[in-house]
């Protein structure tokens, strides 16, 4: 819980993690922040970097810092070594001298960039002119099987989704145009579902297309998720999305032996992306990761796709020709719908995917 002013005599000091300062700082008083050394959250009053000595960036685990002054000054010495991710919090009329960082005046960013592998603390929602945050993609997506998935979350509804080469992605199966697709998947009830948009604080899988056999829309390497005039949620008291299993996102990292991540490497029979772990490895931040309901029997492994009775994961580890072809439906084809559900003979106009052998059309049925 928050714990107000004489920081210096404070009990137990490796236990706090946010700290309300009220009363008058000076430069000396910041070297007794150092006893409280798992600090996450800093309130400061009135201070004046141009005054006193002020640094902020060597506290390891600090992620967010607020003022409540607006005659506060804050230059860019004071977070040298902070952590990219730091959130910056400040009044309007406040002075923030440290270009590049994450400021909020006011509860308004001009721009967040958010990295990858660091955590991050959003204690405050607030809107962002711009976001954007940058994951490096490099799984093979296989044919046939189930694999190249990750994880992901992140505090804000995305808009658009770009490659390094400027190309736009979209969810397979959603409305909206791009250049090219990828795959897309959300927990319910029967375990991971075909999504077509990603919001925010929700935890999802995706994979990239990434497979010789395409004939087109492969992607690997950076990929931007990115908003504007964004609403930034809060990342206190993140709520699981509970369904099949209860799947939770996390923006600082997490890691124990009852929860399962999905494999970054081959794990037995199971291709890299292909199988959530008991115990695998360290969750990363902007990641998510399953655990099991109340009264589950224990496992060690949940494949990302446990059955393919409806014929989903052929589909989705195909890519589709993006060329629109005419067809009269024929008896003995396997046709599904754009979100990759197997369906029976189309009885109607419309748009479908059919699959014949291993490659699978977007077709236009008459």
């Amino acid at each position: 819980s928050p714990t107000p002013c004489a920081f210096f005599i404070l009990q137990e000091k490796e236990l706090v993690r946010v700290l309300i300062l009220t009363d008058t700082v000076r430069g000396g008083d910041f070297a007794a922040l150092h006893n409280v050394p798992n600090m996450e959250e800093l309130t400061l009053p009135l201070v004046n970097s141009r005054k006193d000595s002020i640094r902020l960036g060597t506290f390891d685990r600090l992620l967010a810092v607020t003022t409540t002054d607006s005659a506060s000054v804050l230059q860019d010495y004071v977070f040298e070594g902070a952590t990219p991710n730091l959130m910056i919090y400040a009044p309007t009329g406040a002075t923030v001298e440290s270009p590049g960082r994450n400021i909020i005046l006011g509860g308004v960013s001009e721009s967040i960039l958010l990295t990858d592998g660091y955590p991050m603390l959003i204690p405050e929602a607030f809107t962002a002119k711009t976001i954007s945050y940058t994951r490096n993609f490099s799984k093979q997506t296989v044919i046939g099987q189930s694999s190249g998935w990750e994880t992901l979350a992140l505090p804000y509804q995305v808009q658009t989704i770009a490659t390094q080469d400027g190309r736009t992605l979209v969810p397979f199966g959603a409305e909206q145009t791009g250049d090219g697709n990828f795959w897309l998947a959300a927990m319910d009830s029967d375990g991971f579902q075909a999504a077509t948009a990603i919001a925010a604080n929700t935890p999802y899988i995706l994979a990239m297309p990434n497979n010789e056999e395409y004939t087109l829309g492969n992607v690997t390497g950076p990929v931007t998720f990115s908003a504007t005039d964004a609403e930034v949620r809060s990342t206190t008291g993140l709520s699981p999305v509970e369904g099949a299993y209860i799947f939770t996102p996390t923006y600082r990292g997490q890691g124990g032996s009852s929860i399962y991540a999905i494999n970054d490497e081959a794990y037995q029979d199971y291709l890299p992306g292909g199988v959530f772990v008991r115990g695998l490895r360290d969750v990363q931040p902007f990641e998510a990761y399953l655990t099991l309901p109340a009264g589950a029997k224990q496992r060690n492994v949940i494949p990302v796709f446990e059955s393919e009775t409806t014929g989903m994961d052929d589909v989705r580890w195909s890519m589709y020709d993006e060329r629109w072809t005419m067809y009269d439906v024929p008896g003995g084809e396997k046709y599904y719908d754009l979100s990759g559900r197997r369906i029976g003979k189309p009885t109607k106009t419309g748009t479908y995917l059919l699959k014949n052998g291993k490659r699978v059309q977007k077709v236009w049925v008459k």
